[in-house]
Formats: C-alpha cells, structure tokens, sequence
C-alpha cells in the first residue's frame, strides 16, 4: 500500500513486526501524515508472513519480497530524476 503526494520522491517503508499488516503501529497513521505533508510517500508492504500468512510463508520469502520492492522504489526513482 501506498500513500502521499505522488510528485513525491522521497519514500518511507513502514515495516511492522511478524503477523503485522497495514496500519501496524498505534501511531501510523498520524506519522504518514505528517511525512505527507513533507512531501514524503509512505509504502506499506504486505509480506508473505503478514496478517494469516504466518506460518505459511518464511523469513526468506519475506526478504525476496521486500528486494523486489526496494527495486522496484529504486527503479521508480531513477525514472523521475531521469525520465527516458
């Protein structure tokens, strides 16, 4: 999932713990609020071991996932700095 303004080039990815899924923490949504405000984008992934997925997915799945996710924000970024 993710929020802010979208000519934002600055990202934050909120990761909760095991289990944990959107909105995980008690202070989220007042926290991406204010980061949009500062023009930041605010990403939270869905991993294989969020929310019922624990115990069917592994730690290894949940580090691919977020290397493709780090690619991908990475290949976006260098889009925007410099477009094709």
């Amino acid at each position: 999932f993710e929020s802010g303004p979208p000519e934002g080039s600055k990202v934050v990815v909120l990761l909760g713990g095991l289990t944990d899924g959107l909105l995980a923490l008690p202070y989220t949504t007042e926290l991406c609020e204010r980061l949009h405000t500062e023009g930041w984008r605010v990403v939270q992934p869905l991993l294989q071991t969020s929310h019922q997925g624990y115990g069917t997915g592994s730690l290894a799945g949940d580090a691919a996932d977020l290397d493709k996710l780090f690619s991908c924000l990475a290949r976006r970024l260098r889009e925007r700095v410099s477009p094709p």
